[in-house]
């Protein structure tokens, strides 16, 4: 999800439990690659892309609320 809304407040990460799996001691994304060797960014795909055939008035909300 990162890829679509960037990454999660310091808070969240702080309280995750597998956060040492993502993130290093700054709280920076780990660059980490896929099965393909693909090394996933935050905020590089369109967050209505994803929910296409949705709602704008549901997507603009979720953007706000994030």
């Amino acid at each position: 999800m990162a890829e679509y809304l960037g990454l999660p407040d310091r808070h969240l990460i702080e309280k995750s439990k597998k956060k040492e799996n993502f993130f290093d001691e700054d709280f920076n994304l780990l660059k980490i690659s896929n099965s393909r060797g693909k090394i996933r960014q935050p905020k590089t795909k369109d967050f209505r892309k994803f929910l296409k055939g949705s709602d704008d008035g549901y997507i603009d909300l979720i953007l706000v609320l994030y």
